[in-house]
């Protein structure tokens, strides 16, 4: 069975996507306007961008370059 990690958040995760440059990272898109960095091996999110005023719904690694990041959320 593989490695389990559990992080707890203030508020809903709505999106979570895997960096295919590197399998170590996600980026997850939270109902408290953050998008959190995580890597597998760390005990907790190793970024935390703050650059919404609203809810982020869906997040995304740029698709040719990765270390760009697209999110949306309700304040546009």
């Amino acid at each position: 069975m593989g490695l389990v990690r559990e992080w707890a958040t203030p508020d809903a995760q709505y999106d979570v996507c895997f960096n295919e440059a590197n399998p170590n990272q996600l980026l997850s898109a939270g109902g408290d306007g953050t998008l959190k960095l995580f890597d597998v091996s760390s005990a907790g999110p190793v970024r935390i961008f703050k650059e919404h005023t609203g809810e982020v719904f869906s997040v995304e690694w740029n698709h040719i370059n990765k270390r760009k990041i697209l999110s949306s959320s309700y304040d546009r």
